[in-house]
């Protein structure tokens, strides 16, 4: 049986954006995580669906829904992980924290970057630090 809030981040992992606002529109809690620590918002950020991280982030997801040392990663960290610039962009000005470190490797957003081979974002997280 599929619950609405899986079926929330399958569909924002699938970039769905139509089924995204009626299930947000339905009530469905945008902030409930999968066993693995992963929300709707995680998928979406990964995935590169910046239509349905707007959507998200309207509706109430958190943008950093982590602990700083936390096991698990943040949206942040799924799109440094695949190279979303656009995406990390929009997380940081939404209040994303670069300089968490999550995960089992307790990286930073930037390390993600750096070892995935996204210089862009790496960069731009790097500047991020400094300013």
């Amino acid at each position: 049986m599929t619950t609405p809030a899986t079926a929330l981040r399958t569909c924002a992992y699938a970039g769905d954006l139509t089924q995204v606002r009626n299930l947000l529109r339905e009530g469905v809690d945008p902030n409930v995580a999968d066993e693995h620590g992963r929300t709707a918002l995680s998928h979406a950020s990964g995935q590169g669906h910046i239509a349905v991280v707007d959507a998200l982030l309207a509706g109430g997801a958190w943008v950093d829904p982590r602990e700083d040392y936390d096991v698990y990663e943040t949206p942040l960290m799924m799109a440094t992980f695949h190279g979303q610039l656009e995406i990390v962009k929009k997380l940081v000005e939404a209040g994303a924290h670069p300089g968490f470190h999550v995960g089992f490797a307790q990286r930073t957003a930037e390390s993600y970057a750096r070892n995935n081979g996204h210089e862009a974002v790496a960069n731009h997280l790097a500047k991020l630090q400094l300013d």
